[in-house]
């Protein structure tokens, strides 16, 4: 039934977003958790050396990782979210 595949949660919606809960669990809040603290510590060196400001907006962004995840966990999204 083409209607059910439509829903929020329908159909394949509700495998993968079992297939992004799985990654979220395995990889990505592992790699959120470890990087977390590394983010912490080099925000005061990012406004007196340049080189810490794109390793720092490399890092936040996959510390903010898991909030793209929960996002296409919730609509079941068919393309995994990258960081």
């Amino acid at each position: 039934d083409d209607k059910n595949n439509t829903t929020k949660m329908g159909g394949h919606s509700f495998c993968l977003s079992l297939c992004w809960l799985a990654i979220l669990l395995i990889l990505v809040w592992p790699l959120a958790f470890a990087l977390a603290f590394v983010w912490i510590l080099i925000q005061p060196f990012e406004a007196c050396c340049p080189v810490f400001r794109s390793i720092n907006r490399f890092i936040e962004r996959l510390v903010t990782w898991p909030r793209d995840m929960g996002y296409a966990i919730s609509t079941g999204q068919s393309g995994c979210p990258y960081p």
